[in-house]
């Protein structure tokens, strides 16, 4: 049996990418900060022969500013 009823508005594509961009902004955002994080802290590892403190203080500096933003922007939604 064929479904030939028309869609629903609001169910193309183009309105779930609208709908979820934001959060997938969030995301990105998240993952950016915890990588650009451990590459600073890689740099200045390698740059005063600190293995592995900078590192680690970067990768926990990343991860913390990149979970407030998350958390910011989702609660205020």
């Amino acid at each position: 049996m064929a479904d030939n009823n028309p869609p629903r508005p609001g169910s193309s594509w183009a309105e779930a990418m609208r709908t979820a961009g934001p959060y997938l902004h969030v995301g990105w955002t998240l993952v950016l900060t915890i990588l650009l994080g451990v590459l600073a802290g890689r740099w200045a590892d390698t740059r005063w022969g600190t293995e592995p403190a900078f590192l680690l203080v970067g990768a926990v500096l990343g991860i913390v500013l990149g979970m407030y933003y998350f958390l910011a922007t989702v609660l205020r939604k």
